[in-house]
């Protein structure tokens, strides 16, 4: 009797045992497609969509993590430079004696020889200014000397001040001439140049005059341009252009001054409480990948790599990037893929190709030296083989972070001439046809539409 007891008992032990097993397996074994949602902190709608309709109902074959920021922005986005970024604007109070106008260059006289020179300068509105005066620097030689503002966003000269060394007002360091007062907008976005014939630095006037850096009250953002057009940020030595302004409307501009510590104090209180909801949100599906990254736009080839860094923990055939404004059609890419005969050093996507490299708004780019970006897949769908996502989670310290995470992966993977697979059933922006297996930009409520027209008839424009 006791004998058929023990081997009862011993009946579900080994059961159990078995089924530990076989789980083990299963969350051990490789996956085919590995997907990576690149999602805001605040997204829970999108992500929440994307759960309910082409992840949903996934085999072991597709794993899937939300890749998101562990760290927000303590700034409002009224306080940034940018929206883009999380770089803080740097307002100063305008005492009196500057109410009138002021250069946008300082001098500082013997401080040090100067080694640099920066013909042009980008300039980045962030409080409205009026510009009086355009001037250029006394060290500058040359024939038919001009000073001009280029706005990027227009492609043309705005305002342009000629015949500088004719000029009889001789105001060191620079020579300024008046022009009908112009004001620049905030969010103007353009550039301060010198052009003019036989061009040339006097070394010793230079010297004697000193470095000059660039003041604004931070009303106005000014780096240096070399001559190529790559914007370079502040640094040692002499700005060659300048010009005179005003602040439009002072008191408007010290409100914002003024206001910027409750907006921040605003702000942390609201992503408090979106951390909470994170967190819960974490427990509850365990589907978030969180990365030690600040959740910004420009922080988004940080976010890649840190995915490829997990994935390369798990080895799968393929890794799809992809963001949580997509409709993606998981079976039609699965059963594409499948069809590769050799699955090593693939890039599979809708490719850019010749693509020209911003250097203003969204999409600037300040450090990538080239006119045109390396072909790169674009952000709706990026899908590399195992392989190379193995190559990208290895060199994760040495590759550089450019503007975006599609052309960053461009000028990464250029580096080891991959197999370019071209899929024109993926949309790069936000047009349907249908065959289409990727769709972006849509909102929750347009994703869950492609998606059940998907289904229902197999066309996710839809049902006729």
């Amino acid at each position: 009797m006791r004998n058929h007891f023990y081997f009862w008992l011993a009946v579900p032990v080994a059961f159990v045992a078995l089924l530990f097993l076989l789980v083990e397996r299963s969350t051990t074994h490789r996956p085919f497609l590995v997907i990576g949602i690149l999602s805001a902190r605040e997204n829970f709608k999108q992500r929440n969509t994307l759960r309910n309709t082409w992840l949903k109902n996934r085999n072991s074959s597709v794993k899937y993590k939300f890749v998101v920021g562990s760290k927000h922005c303590d700034l409002h986005v009224s306080n940034r430079r940018d929206r883009y970024s999380c770089k803080s604007k740097e307002f100063e109070k305008i005492d009196e004696s500057m109410r009138d106008g002021f250069p946008i260059m300082t001098s500082s006289v013997g401080i040090a020889q100067v080694e640099k020179v920066f013909w042009n300068a980008t300039l980045k509105v962030h409080h409205s200014v009026i510009v009086k005066s355009l001037g250029v620097s006394v060290a500058v030689h040359g024939s038919s000397v001009k000073v001009m503002i280029y706005d990027d966003s227009r492609d043309e000269v705005i305002v342009e001040a000629n015949g500088l060394h004719e000029n009889n007002n001789l105001s060191l360091p620079y020579i300024y001439t008046g022009i009908e007062p112009i004001m620049l907008p905030e969010g103007f976005e353009g550039s301060l140049c010198i052009v003019g014939d036989n061009l040339a630095v006097d070394k010793q006037t230079m010297n004697n005059i000193g470095m000059t850096l660039p003041y604004s009250a931070g009303a106005v953002d000014i780096e240096y341009m070399d001559q190529s057009g790559n914007v370079h940020g502040i640094a040692e030595g002499m700005f060659l252009a300048s010009m005179h302004l005003s602040i439009n409307d002072v008191e408007a501009f010290h409100k914002k001054l003024s206001l910027a510590g409750s907006l921040n104090a605003e702000h942390k209180e609201k992503q408090s409480l979106i951390n909470e909801k994170l967190l819960e949100e974490m427990n509850v599906y365990q589907d978030i990948l969180l990365v030690d990254v600040e959740d910004v736009y420009r922080n988004l080839p940080d976010k890649l790599l840190h995915f490829h860094v997990w994935v390369s923990k798990i080895s799968p055939h393929f890794v799809l990037k992809t963001d949580d404004d997509c409709y993606v059609d998981v079976d039609a890419v699965l059963e594409t893929l499948a069809k590769i005969p050799n699955q090593h050093k693939i890039w599979y996507g809708r490719f850019r190709h010749d693509w020209y490299v911003e250097r203003y708004g969204k999409w600037a780019e300040k450090d990538f030296r080239s006119s045109e970006y390396p072909a790169f897949a674009c952000g709706s769908c990026n899908i590399v083989s195992g392989d190379l996502s193995s190559w990208l989670a290895s060199n994760v310290e040495y590759l550089h972070q450019f503007q975006g995470e599609d052309t960053s992966m461009g000028i990464w993977l250029s580096a080891v001439m991959p197999r370019y697979l071209e899929d024109e059933r993926i949309q790069c922006e936000n047009m349907c046809s249908s065959d289409a297996i990727v769709i972006p930009e849509l909102s929750p409520e347009k994703i869950v539409e492609k998606w059940n027209n998907r289904l229902q008839c197999g066309n996710p424009c839809e049902c006729v």
